[in-house]
């Protein structure tokens, strides 16, 4: 598999704290990803482990998980932070090209959609008849094909796939094939702008998890080149 190791730093992100960026006060232009005059505001706290924000335009809110709570939540500038619905220890958050909540569940091992009427519909469970480990972080392609991370960050339970994979899953089809197996733990995952790469954050490495096996491993972000249907490049 042909790709590009793009940073050696951990990549994992988490916080305590919602914050928002706003154009306020003072410039930084040394950043690319602000626009000039951007600061930094405290919107809500006393989660116990943030990830997974979503904006929903329609709705002007945004949710994002509180994982150890097992709680999705939701900010809207008019009503504050309050719980969006109860969750499987749910992690990453993304929009389907129809705009309905998909998510990664650590806890239920699976990744659901919120359907309009809030009924939740388990889009993948397993693969091959073996159940996910714990699926972190989902991206959607133009296709409508959902592509996640399944390390073993929130697993409790025995790991039944022999490996910490990403998969790609097609929502009519009900399909999952995996297309990258060998990252030590991928994790965050994103398309360019043209969906021609793909962006998976690894991080293993991490000398915090419990396991002293994952505190050497590297820490990565990778780039994988995509053709027009789809296919990694090899």
């Amino acid at each position: 598999m042909i790709h590009h190791r793009l940073s050696k730093a951990p990549a994992t992100i988490c916080g305590c704290a919602l914050v928002l960026l706003i154009a306020t006060a003072r410039a930084d232009d040394s950043n690319p990803l602000l626009e000039p005059g951007s600061t930094v505001k405290k919107l809500a706290g006393g989660m116990k482990f943030t990830e997974g924000p979503a904006w929903l335009p329609n709705a002007k809110k945004l949710i994002f998980s509180d994982i150890p709570n097992s709680n999705i939540m939701q900010w809207t500038e008019a009503d504050g932070l309050s719980v969006f619905r109860k969750s499987q220890e749910s992690n990453g958050n993304i929009l389907d090209l129809q705009g309905r909540i998909v998510s990664c569940q650590h806890a239920g091992r699976n990744l659901v959609r919120t359907e309009a009427n809030g009924d939740i519909t388990v889009l993948a469970d397993k693969y091959d008849g073996k159940r996910f480990n714990s699926p972190n972080d989902v991206a959607v392609r133009s296709d409508g094909t959902l592509w996640f991370t399944d390390p073993s960050w929130g697993l409790k339970e025995k790991a039944e796939i022999p490996g910490h994979w990403v998969f790609k899953l097609d929502p009519k089809s009900g399909k999952v094939d995996p297309v990258i197996r060998d990252l030590p733990m991928p994790n965050g995952i994103v398309f360019s702008s043209d969906e021609s790469r793909l962006y998976v954050a690894d991080t293993g490495g991490n000398t915090r998890h419990p396991d002293p096996a994952f505190h050497k491993l590297p820490a990565s972000i990778h780039c994988y080149a995509i053709d027009k249907d789809g296919r990694l490049s090899s």
